[in-house]
């Protein structure tokens, strides 16, 4: 997954203007911490790729996958309900791990299209 680290008021400005010190810096990550953090790519990024990165987020398609429990055991017509759910507007709170850098308020959001199957041995 790319990302962008910004660094305020660093102690050497240039220390990532060479294709070596960016490779020494991938090399010093996968040595520390037996490699459990790595970075692939390092390079110097503009404002520009700063925003379109966050611009090119908020208008990404996300798949997720969720095993849901319900009162009553589901026929197959709650079923085909289900699955033909298209375009539902929902409101999203503001997840818990975002609050530090996001107000916390709802925002509109849309599940475009809902796959629904039963799970093996359930009822």
């Amino acid at each position: 997954r790319p990302f962008i680290l910004e660094v305020h008021n660093p102690r050497r400005p240039n220390a990532a203007d060479s294709p070596e010190a960016c490779a020494a810096m991938e090399a010093a990550l996968e040595s520390a911490d037996a490699g459990i953090v790595t970075a692939v790519g390092i390079h110097l990024s503009s404002a520009g790729a700063y925003r379109s990165m966050h611009e090119g987020s908020e208008e990404k398609e996300k798949e997720y996958t969720a095993i849901c429990w319900a009162e009553k055991p589901l026929s197959d017509e709650d079923e085909r309900k289900l699955s033909n759910i298209r375009d539902m507007e929902i409101s999203q709170a503001t997840p818990v791990r975002v609050l530090h850098r996001r107000t916390s308020m709802a925002r509109p959001r849309t599940i475009v299209s809902v796959h629904c199957t039963r799970v093996p041995g359930s009822p």
